[in-house]
């Protein structure tokens, strides 16, 4: 493996489809390390598809406390929970930041992360961070979008905000070790496999926000 030209050789352990998920999850280990998440932490990650679902696992490997989650799609809400949230909501529902505190024991999260590209969930993010916490952009709003926001809650409850794109070499190196290890399960997140003669349906499929996950195109499946 090669810090510096970002090769990776596979363990002889790792599968394939396992190996597909070494760059994903090399940017959540580097979002995790930016916002250095604790033992303990409450975490809110705004939008769970993959990179979210992947936060909700990682959070949970490193011994968060209570994990809440929001997102458009009940199927993706339903897995964020399998795979270790505390609360999944609807984005549509009605003050998540107070539900939050509701569960938080009247505080706001120690970690808010942002996980999708729109103005009310980034509104919804920076709204659900408590005092002395840290709120992290790992997606934006597109770059002709605005979003109105008051600094001082942001001043006077020192929180601060970070942003994380991508991942180094040294990422994916970590990605790699944690499904080697088994300490992040890659495995049940896919759910579709398909040969590379159904290449079409399976860009189809991978467009779907229910019912589908990580699709897994190989040239030996039939």
């Amino acid at each position: 493996r090669s810090i510096n030209t970002g090769t990776i050789k596979l363990p002889d352990e790792m599968t394939y489809d396992q190996a597909s998920f070494i760059e994903p999850l090399g940017t959540i280990a580097r979002a995790m390390r930016t916002i250095e998440i604790k033992p303990g932490n409450s975490v809110f990650i705004c939008g769970v598809g993959i990179a979210g679902l992947l936060m909700v696992k990682m959070a949970r490997a490193l011994g968060a406390g209570r994990i809440f989650v929001s997102d458009m799609s009940d199927y993706r809400l339903q897995k964020a929970k399998e795979y270790g949230a505390d609360f999944a909501w609807k984005a549509t529902t009605e003050d998540i930041p107070g539900l939050i505190k509701e569960n938080n024991e009247g505080r706001g999260v120690d970690k808010s992360i942002l996980c999708v590209g729109a103005v009310p969930p980034a509104e919804t993010t920076l709204s659900a961070a408590g005092k002395g916490s840290t709120v992290l952009l790992f997606a934006v709003p597109k770059p002709d979008e605005r979003v109105v926001m008051d600094f001082n809650p942001f001043w006077r409850n020192d929180i601060t905000i970070k942003s994380c794109y991508g991942a180094a070499p040294l990422d994916n190196m970590q990605g790699c070790e944690l499904i080697r290890s088994g300490a992040i399960n890659v495995d049940d997140m896919i759910t579709h496999r398909y040969g590379i003669d159904d290449i079409q349906e399976a860009f189809k499929m991978g467009a779907q926000p229910d019912g589908c996950l990580k699709v897994v195109i190989a040239p030996n499946q039939e």
